[in-house]
């Protein structure tokens, strides 16, 4: 797709008024999910007071509940009532490889069996790590993570 054609499609996806969702309907859906979610409707019950806003992410959906993940791999995620769902966010652009991608998890799983990250010393790969950032974001001068 070239450059013109999708600046043309988003002009005409900008030109669509925007409808909200009345709140009859909005109310149906959250009956569906929490139909659906019984093990995160309670699992949120609890986790409301233990977090501030409920969450330990601020961009996840909270209406009528912050659902609860058990696993992902690709762009699939699984909820703790192993309902299936596409991961359109992808951890806001950060996980560009996809979850849980098996050729990186199986580099991170070599050096865990040899460095525990709670080494709290230096270690080559903070080194490995900062040079391949740095690379990639010139600006960065010094890093340290937290």
């Amino acid at each position: 797709m070239e450059y013109e054609e999708i600046q043309r499609g988003l002009k005409r996806l900008l030109e669509i008024p925007c409808k909200g969702i009345p709140e009859d309907e909005m109310e149906k859906i959250r009956s569906k999910i929490r139909n659906k979610c019984p093990k995160s409707v309670s699992l949120n019950d609890e986790i409301v007071n233990l977090i501030p806003g409920g969450t330990q992410h601020q961009i996840v959906i909270k209406d009528p509940f912050a659902v609860t993940m058990k696993r992902n791999l690709g762009v699939k995620m699984w909820d703790i009532d192993d309902n299936e769902y596409l991961d359109y966010l992808m951890s806001a652009g950060a996980c560009i490889l996809g979850h849980s991608y098996p050729p990186l998890q199986e580099e991170l799983f070599k050096v865990l069996k040899d460095l525990d990250p709670n080494t709290y010393w230096n270690t080559e790969w903070e080194v490995k790590a900062i040079k391949a950032i740095k690379k990639h974001v010139l600006s960065i001068e010094r890093l340290q993570y937290f």
